[in-house]
C-alpha cells in the first residue's frame, strides 16, 4: 500500500479463520477483491480485503463505493494508509 494510491477496503478480519471463510465464500459476481494481511504492534495481525482495483484520485474511489453492491457499499471505507510501522505480507 503505497500513499500515491487508494485503496478500497470492504471488510478487516482478525481472525484467519474468518478471512478464510470471507475468501471462500466472496461472490463471483462481486467485483473483484484480494486479501492483504499484514501486521503492526497496535492491531496486531489482521487481513485487510479491498478491491483489485485502485484509484488514482480519492473522488475515484468514492465513486467505486457508490457503484458497490449495498452489501459491500455499507462497509466499505477508503483506506488511507497504513499504521506506523505495519508489515505487508502481499505485493
Amino acid at each position: 500500500i503505497t500513499p500515491e494510491k487508494i485503496w478500497v477496503q470492504i471488510a478487516r478480519k482478525s481472525d484467519i479463520e474468518e478471512a478464510y471463510q470471507l475468501y471462500k465464500d466472496y461472490p463471483a459476481d462481486m467485483p473483484p477483491v484480494r486479501m492483504i494481511p499484514s501486521w503492526n504492534r497496535k492491531g496486531g495481525m489482521v487481513f485487510v480485503f479491498s478491491l483489485k482495483k485502485v484509484f488514482s484520485s480519492e473522488l475515484g474511489a468514492q465513486d467505486a463505493i457508490r457503484n458497490l453492491p449495498p452489501a459491500l457499499a455499507t462497509r466499505a471505507e477508503i483506506m488511507r494508509g497504513p499504521e506506523k510501522d505495519t508489515v505487508f505480507f502481499a505485493n
